[in-house]
């Protein structure tokens, strides 16, 4: 199997084909498939501004593929560090928008709520394991 042209890191065999393929794909579509069932129930069966926060919800795993997108050409062309890490806090900003967006629009905790908390320490562990990953390999 040949790799794509660019500059190559000692870990890519490596994490490329083990933790960051396999691990994000299988979660976001987790996530994605109870988005699905959340849309679902909120056009069906209430036609108020609950709908609201799904919309906000949707933007954010919108946001999640763009990173992934960004860090795979990380893992095989050249984009520095310190451009992942900014996307990551901005990433990590926006979903704390989106909950704060969430508690003003619903006045009791939703499982959009707990789900979005979820997300934001999944996020910011991994985020965490990435780093060690890529500075002290």
């Amino acid at each position: 199997q040949e790799w794509p042209s660019g500059p190559r890191r000692p870990f890519q065999v490596r994490i490329s084909s083990e933790a960051w393929v396999q691990t994000p794909p299988l979660a976001s579509f987790n996530s994605i498939f109870l988005l699905y069932f959340h849309l679902y129930y909120t056009i069906l069966y209430s036609y108020n501004l609950y709908f609201i926060p799904y919309t906000l919800y949707l933007i954010s795993y919108i946001l999640y593929l763009i990173l992934y997108t960004l860090y795979l050409f990380y893992m095989f062309y050249s984009i520095t560090t310190i451009t992942i890490s900014f996307i990551l806090f901005l990433y990590l900003s926006i979903l704390c928008i989106l909950l704060i967006l969430d508690m003003l629009l619903c006045s009791y905790p939703t499982t959009l709520t707990l789900y979005l908390y979820s997300l934001y320490i999944y996020t910011c562990l991994y985020s965490i394991f990435l780093y060690h990953l890529v500075c002290f390999y």
